[in-house]
């Protein structure tokens, strides 16, 4: 899955394990896919958008599995050709896909608990899996707003990690802002394409097909997001199937 040259670096630092997680994270996406689904008889000819939620659910988080999926298989590819630049922007679109998982397991056990009515959960999946800011149609609604997206998952931490073992409360927002950092065009997201020779008073500027050990420190930050959303994945389809009306699931 790695190429040798990726492999020789890795090992190099000493993170061999990291690389490891990745293909395991990657290789558990199988187990979710779904081949098709069709209309049950409860849903067929169905206008109820209380029994449609299901379906209109199950179909967002199907399009976020392959858009998971594809990401790191982009990210992977992109290191293996030497173009750290893309397989980190590809990280960084990861990041945004298990943000949108999270609000909306956010917004569904709020819902399920009673702290929110309805209209504002599918209100919410209306707005994560049809938003646009571009398309000029007044049915299209305004997406949510990508920092609301990443706040969600480090709300979700926060519940699940002891205060003694977080090093702060934003640690999912701040691997997200490296990652801007660098896939934007300043320091961090320059610096990678040209090295300064101190000795020689001289500049080298890189072609391509040049990886640094820095651009693995942020490669890796997808162990967290891809581990996070398959976390967030599981949970929304457990508990879609177990309280909502289900579409006919078809696996080949």
């Amino acid at each position: 899955m790695f190429s040798q040259h990726v492999v020789e670096i890795v090992e190099r630092l000493g993170m061999r394990e990291s690389l490891k997680e990745i293909e395991t994270f990657l290789g558990e996406h199988d187990q979710f896919y779904i081949y098709k689904t069709s209309l049950s008889e409860e849903l067929d000819g169905c206008t109820d958008k209380r029994k449609l939620f299901g379906y209109n659910a199950i179909r967002f988080i199907q399009s976020l599995l392959y858009r998971s999926k594809s990401l790191i298989e982009g990210s992977i590819n992109a290191l293996n050709n030497n173009s750290s630049l893309t397989s980190i922007l590809s990280v960084r679109a990861h990041f945004e896909t298990t943000g949108s998982s999270s609000f909306l397991h956010k917004r569904l056990t709020s819902y399920y608990l009673g702290n929110i009515n309805f209209e504002k959960l599918d209100d919410d999946l209306f707005r994560l899996s049809l938003g646009s800011t571009t398309i000029s149609n007044p049915k299209v609604p305004k997406p949510i707003q990508v920092m609301n997206l990443i706040d969600a998952t480090d709300e979700y931490l926060k519940k699940i990690i002891p205060k003694d073992k977080a090093p702060h409360d934003k640690m999912f927002r701040e691997l997200y802002e490296d990652l801007c950092d660098f896939c934007h065009p300043n320091y961090q997201g320059i610096s990678s394409g040209s090295k300064i020779i101190q000795a020689e008073r001289a500049i080298v500027y890189h072609s391509t097909n040049v990886i640094s050990d820095t651009h693995f420190l942020f490669f890796f930050h997808l162990c967290m997001s891809a581990k996070l959303f398959l976390h967030f994945y599981e949970e929304l389809s457990r508990l879609l199937k177990e309280k909502e009306v289900m579409p006919i699931f078809h696996t080949s």
